[in-house]
C-alpha cells in the first residue's frame, strides 16, 4: 500500500511521544532500514475499518483511516493492551505494544497510531492532519517482551498533543462512548500475500465516561 512504500516529508521525531514513552533502558527497541515479517495469528476478531471524522478545525483536514482492525492480537508476533478498559474525561491511559513470540520482531515507527470513536455510523477517527499523510520506512527491531508504550491524558488539548506537533489535532468535541487505540505499523503474513493492498492493524478499545 501507498500508506507503507512512501517516504515521509517529516521526520519520525514528529510521531513520536515526547516524554510519553515507558520503555526503560533495557526495553530501547533498535533501528534498521530494513524490514521483516512476522507470522500472523489468527485473532478471531475482525472489526474492519473506520470512517474520517465528521469535521475539523480550520486548517486542518479529514483522511480515512484505511487500515483494517484485526482485534488486539496476537497478530504478526505483537499484542496490544490498555491498562484501563473503563476511564473518566481527564484520567490518564497507557497503551502498550508488546512482542509475545520468542524472537526478535519488527514494526514501523511509533506514529503509525490513531484513537477513533465508535459513533451511530461506526467507527470514526477523532484526529485530522494539516498534511497529506506519508510516513518514514523504516523497521524499528524489538526483542521479546519489548515493544512501545504510549501514555496520554484523555482530554482535547491531551489526545491533540499527543505526537507533541501541530501536524494532528482533534477534529470534534469528545463524548463519552466506546473509543479504540490503533497500532498499523505491523506487517503481517496476509499482507505480504496481498501484495501490501491492505493494511491491517491491531485495536484496544475502552470507554470514557463523564466522570
Amino acid at each position: 500500500m501507498q500508506r507503507r512504500t512512501v517516504l515521509a516529508t517529516a521526520s519520525t521525531a514528529l510521531f513520536s511521544l515526547a516524554g510519553c514513552s515507558q520503555l526503560s533502558a533495557s526495553q530501547t527497541p533498535s533501528q534498521t532500514d530494513t524490514k521483516t515479517t512476522a507470522r500472523a495469528s489468527n485473532t478471531g476478531t475482525h472489526d474492519g475499518q473506520a470512517g474520517p471524522a465528521p469535521s475539523c478545525p480550520d486548517g486542518y483536514s479529514t483522511f480515512d483511516p484505511n487500515w483494517v482492525v484485526e482485534g488486539s492480537g496476537p497478530l504478526a508476533g505483537f499484542n496490544l493492551t490498555a491498562d484501563q478498559r473503563e476511564i473518566a474525561f481527564g484520567d490518564t491511559l497507557t497503551v502498550s505494544l508488546r512482542n509475545v513470540t520468542n524472537s526478535t520482531q519488527t514494526t514501523g515507527d511509533r506514529g503509525k497510531f490513531d484513537v477513533q470513536y465508535q459513533g451511530s455510523d461506526g467507527w470514526q477517527t477523532i484526529f485530522g492532519s494539516k498534511n497529506d499523510l506519508a510516513w518514514n520506512l523504516i523497521g524499528i527491531k524489538h526483542k521479546p517482551a519489548q515493544g512501545f508504550s504510549w501514555q496520554f491524558p484523555f482530554t482535547q488539548d491531551g489526545l491533540s498533543n499527543i505526537r507533541n506537533s501541530d501536524v494532528f489535532a482533534v477534529c470534534a468535541s469528545l463524548t463519552p462512548g466506546t473509543y479504540r487505540f490503533i497500532y498499523w505499523g505491523i506487517t503481517t503474513d496476509r499482507e505480504e500475500q496481498e501484495d501490501n493492498k491492505t493494511d491491517y492493524a491491531l485495536g484496544v478499545p475502552f470507554t470514557v465516561t463523564d466522570d
